[in-house]
């Protein structure tokens, strides 16, 4: 049962739903008292809407196991221009992985390359002149979904 007024349907996948990702659709309808609107929906695979920074390249190119990452302020916000740097284990001292980056609006880390069962990471972030927010993960699962959060600015 729904309110009359206009809606607005997404998807919401249980692996991506800790991360606060919805999946979108194109279906919008405006509900009405006293009845009843069936519609078909066409729902995207999770790992090609969450592949779409990476160039559309779908997740089964990049790898067995993929990290999506939010980092936010401790007020719940992205933690906009923030940086932020990947490191692996690679049995030799944690390997940096990429440079660092800056986060974007919306705190989401991308990263785009290979990644495998088992796989230990670390990503540090932080707002500039501040010491990073540390946290290492087993990838264990698909995907394997982490929130990091730093003080506010």
């Amino acid at each position: 049962h729904l309110l009359p007024g206009p809606y607005v349907a997404v998807v919401i996948e249980p692996s991506l739903a800790p991360l606060g990702i919805t999946l979108p659709t194109a279906l919008r309808f405006v509900a009405q008292r006293d009845s009843v609107v069936q519609e078909r929906l066409a729902v995207p695979e999770p790992d090609q809407y969450v592949s779409r920074p990476c160039g559309g390249r779908g997740l089964e190119e990049q790898g067995d196991r993929w990290l999506i990452a939010r980092v936010m302020t401790r007020g719940g916000k992205p933690a906009i221009d923030a940086h932020w740097e990947l490191r692996k284990d690679n049995g030799v001292d944690w390997q940096l992985v990429t440079e660092s980056r800056l986060i974007g609006p919306d705190g989401y880390i991308h990263y785009c390359m290979k990644l495998g069962r088992g796989d230990r990471v670390e990503i540090r972030a932080w707002h500039a002149g501040e010491a990073p927010a540390v946290e290492r993960w087993t990838l264990n699962k698909k995907p394997t979904e982490v929130t990091i959060e730093l003080p506010n600015p």
